[in-house]
């Protein structure tokens, strides 16, 4: 019986960590994540699936809980029906938050004068959750819980409603449970909170780096969920620490919520740190085995002036070298990054270069999480502007010199490129144990921000319940 009861309190305990709608600071903010209450909820039920916390709770279960004793003279209590929580939460500033859950449940079982017998309860927990962090943690402290009787009814005749009702109220209710899901409660909370500190632990990019997120205040809580807000730092695969030159600053408030969905804030600083640890993987050399229409022909078509000294057939290698660091856009004309190099066009095998420039290029962009990973994908190239930086080569054929850098590039640079962005993928900050890869997912750019919004279903608590009736046949034979 204790066990059947604590299994349908267990879920709602787990809720502890959801509701809200918040202002972030400014300061050096990169990432906000903001989770809702079915994201907590799946979190809780793997949690509890791959521990020992029913274990441990049935163990206690079996021990005498202050003097109170099973329901006598019914058999066999199972809960027959669960009926979904109404929860209400405030916030508490610079403490935590308080939740009320009242939730219904229905027992059935044989009672002592044979013959079925059902009884509702309806009850109302109240818990208060301090929340808050240190230098290296989330802190997840539970202060009140208290459980209170609402109504009570039963299948049984009233003549018999006395007895039995105040031995399940004072036995179970009263006593019993208190003593047994408030300390199941705290065990939930290291969880969570595990889950949360996960997240502010430095974790690799493959091999070109690594990446922190740092909290930079207490996590906030209101009816829309929890809102974390995070600055990043991020080291190349030498070590240096990646210096952020131009800051974008984050929203105020996060965009309209989803409902039903969590949502992952990203900044353009963000994918701008980001990109820095892919500088080498954007320099590239391209030869006629690459690209067969790369000869002295095919160039003079384009910068007669080069065909003057060389035979048309000749390969011609290029040579393309990222300027700067990579710039994103982000916003409703589109996800893309603005990439500048130089390109320096050189007759095979050696020999002087025939022609520079500066090439500017848009790069867009595609999302997509992979293995709890960000993993971003360049999808097509386009040429915008070319400047001419060596000798004047006399007339220069604008328009089909992009179109051939962007079959260049495109051809031989871009896979080059893909290939390191998913081979060293983005690690995302936790869910708090809720997977992504169970979840529908789509990616909403902002003005200077991409939002990941992810669906996780409720919480489908039927193996915890299979988990809870399994153990209450071994303690209870």
């Amino acid at each position: 019986m204790r066990l059947d009861l604590e299994q349908a309190w267990i879920g709602f305990l787990l809720l502890l960590a959801c509701s809200w709608v918040i202002l972030c600071e400014k300061t050096h903010e990169t990432v906000r994540v903001r989770v809702n209450v079915n994201t907590v909820q799946t979190g809780v039920n793997r949690a509890i699936m791959n521990s020992n916390i029913l274990e441990e709770v049935a163990e206690s279960a079996a021990k005498d809980q202050g003097g109170a004793k099973v329901i006598k003279g019914i058999k066999g209590l199972k809960v027959k029906d669960i009926r979904p929580p109404i929860v209400s939460v405030g916030y508490v500033p610079d403490e935590g938050t308080e939740m009320s859950i009242v939730s219904q449940m229905t027992v059935g079982g044989k009672s002592f004068i044979g013959g079925p017998m059902e009884i509702t309860v309806k009850s109302n927990m109240t818990v208060f959750c301090n929340i808050k962090r240190n230098d290296k943690e989330v802190v997840l402290e539970m202060g009140n819980c208290k459980v209170d009787l609402i109504s009570c009814n039963t299948s049984l005749p009233a003549n018999m409603l006395p007895k039995i009702v105040n031995k399940f109220l004072n036995s179970t209710l009263t006593r019993v449970l208190p003593g047994m899901m408030c300390p199941a409660a705290e065990k939930v909370l290291e969880i969570m909170r595990e889950h949360l500190t996960s997240s502010l632990r430095k974790h690799k990019i493959g091999d070109h780096g690594d990446i922190e997120y740092k909290l930079i205040k207490n996590p906030e809580i209101s009816q829309d969920g929890v809102i974390l807000c995070f600055e990043t730092s991020m080291h190349d695969k030498n070590g240096d620490k990646i210096e952020t030159l131009h800051r974008t600053e984050m929203p105020k408030e996060m965009p309209p919520k989803k409902e039903g969905y969590s949502d992952i804030l990203f900044s353009t600083s963000f994918l701008d740190d980001l990109m820095k640890m892919f500088m080498d993987d954007f320099h590239c050399d391209v030869n006629k085995a690459k690209v067969p229409s790369l000869t002295i022909g095919k160039l003079a078509k384009m910068i007669p002036s080069i065909s003057k000294s060389l035979p048309a057939s000749k390969a011609v290698k290029a040579e393309i070298r990222l300027k700067e660091p990579v710039k994103h856009s982000l916003g409703p004309n589109g996800s893309y990054m603005t990439v500048h190099s130089t390109v320096s066009f050189i007759p095979e095998p050696k020999g002087k270069s025939l022609i520079s420039f500066d090439m500017f290029q848009r790069w867009d962009l595609e999302f997509a999480v992979e293995h709890e990973k960000l993993k971003l994908k360049i999808k097509s190239v386009s040429t915008k502007e070319i400047k001419i930086t060596s000798k004047s080569p006399g007339k220069v054929e604008m328009e089909p010199l992009k179109k051939l850098m962007q079959n260049i590039v495109k051809t031989a640079c871009m896979p080059a490129v893909n290939k390191a962005l998913s081979d060293n993928l983005v690690p995302l900050p936790n869910l708090m144990g809720a997977k992504y890869e169970d979840s529908t997912k789509e990616f909403n750019p902002f003005e200077d921000t991409m939002m990941l919004r992810t669906e996780t279903k409720k919480a489908d608590y039927t193996e915890v319940m299979k988990k809870v009736g399994e153990i209450a046949s071994k303690s209870h034979p």
